[in-house]
């Protein structure tokens, strides 16, 4: 989003939502609604952050290894490292903190 603000390159909102479409079809196929709940049941936005951003990042390495990817999901709710990055629940930081510890674990 920088490079379409700065006017580097032009937004293509149809490719957008295709790629939307398609990450969204992949985890509605291989996973269910717990992917994004902590060990209590209840949703966890971090978690929702970290998948949807790594699914992102990574999707070519992982779209037709759905097992790996799940694999991935239970390493990032089983990290101690990304369940303690940063020092404030919400700061800007240990949001930013926790997408790259997530992104170190999802990297193929």
């Amino acid at each position: 989003m920088r490079r379409v603000s700065i006017g580097e390159i032009i937004l293509d909102i149809n490719r957008e939502e295709e790629d939307l479409i398609t990450k969204l079809t992949y985890l509605n196929t291989h996973y269910d609604f717990k992917i994004f709940r902590a060990s209590n049941g209840i949703f966890t936005p971090n978690y929702f952050d970290a998948i949807m951003l790594s699914l992102d990042k990574f999707f070519d390495s992982y779209k037709n290894k759905p097992e790996n990817f799940e694999q991935k999901i239970g390493m990032l709710k089983e990290s101690d490292e990304y369940r303690d990055a940063g020092l404030s629940s919400y700061s800007q930081s240990r949001i930013e903190n926790r997408v790259l510890k997530a992104f170190e674990i999802f990297k193929p």
